[in-house]
């Protein structure tokens, strides 16, 4: 991760003073802002980087990723005339066409558990994801606006769209279906579900050779706190700074997603 999410940007933003390309649109997303502690429709301004990212390490190198973009824009390009002007993108967790982080990674949890995945209750959980689609939107949106408004580059901007923010197991049920899985109907205390899972992952590190059931690569009891704890933001800053406005409304992200994620290979 490192060397793709840290090293990869130094590269891109080097390269990109060489030859001097003036706008530099950077895809950081709002796991650098997600800790321990629910989120309820934050901004940029009234959020911190925590001191503690629960999805290390990929948040600690999308964080270090984003200083290395602060500290890059101003600088002079190699024509000694121009100088890099940046705008950074924190999209939510993103679904649809090519995803295979997210709910692919979902259906293959579920394939493994002989087509079923298990619902989770932790009191209140919503889940905000935005669709892939209208991230790209955004970056062209970045684009065009840095282009005409210098004042913004330098600065942080959240991406979300229309998606509903739902409980994320009711958000993964038609995916689930479509690919002819099942969301159980019992829902498993969340409390006593990750006591366990974080008791199996250490039994597994230890003696995983001799344990009957493999736990997927994806799925770690950080993972299983970020599904099951509510966060969601607020895009009132790219609304009225970038002019964005999600291209693609839910039903077509959805309609889309769909189709994708019933034909994919997991």
């Amino acid at each position: 991760m490192q060397s793709i999410n840290v090293d990869g940007t130094q590269r891109l933003l080097e390269v990109a003073i060489e030859n001097n390309v003036e706008y530099f649109i950077h895809i950081s997303g709002t796991e650098v802002n997600i800790g321990n502690d629910p989120i309820y429709y934050s901004s940029e301004n009234t959020m911190i980087i925590p001191k503690k990212h629960l999805l290390n390490p990929y948040s600690k190198t999308k964080a270090d990723s984003e200083e290395l973009v602060k500290e890059f824009n101003g600088r002079l390009l190699a024509n000694n005339n121009d100088r890099l002007k940046t705008v950074i993108l924190r999209p939510n967790i993103m679904y649809g066409e090519e995803d295979n982080h997210f709910i692919t990674k979902i259906l293959s949890i579920a394939k493994s558990n002989s087509g079923q995945l298990r619902r989770i209750d932790n009191v209140f959980i919503r889940l905000q994801p935005v669709y892939v689609g209208n991230v790209a939107h955004a970056c062209m949106k970045a684009k065009n606006r840095l282009q005409l408004d210098r004042k913004i580059s330098g600065e942080e901007f959240i991406i979300t769209d229309d998606t509903k923010i739902l409980d994320p197991f009711d958000f993964f049920e038609p995916f689930l279906n479509a690919k002819g899985f099942q969301l159980t109907k019992r829902s498993y205390p969340y409390w006593l579900f990750i006591w366990l899972f974080t008791l199996y992952c250490w039994l597994y590190k230890k003696f995983g050779n001799i344990l009957p059931l493999r736990i997927p690569e994806s799925l770690t009891p950080e993972t299983l706190k970020f599904i099951c704890t509510t966060y969601f933001f607020n895009r009132t800053k790219s609304i009225l700074r970038l002019d964005y406005d999600p291209l693609y409304d839910y039903d077509e992200s959805f309609k889309r997603s769909l189709e994708y994620y019933k034909n994919c290979s997991i």
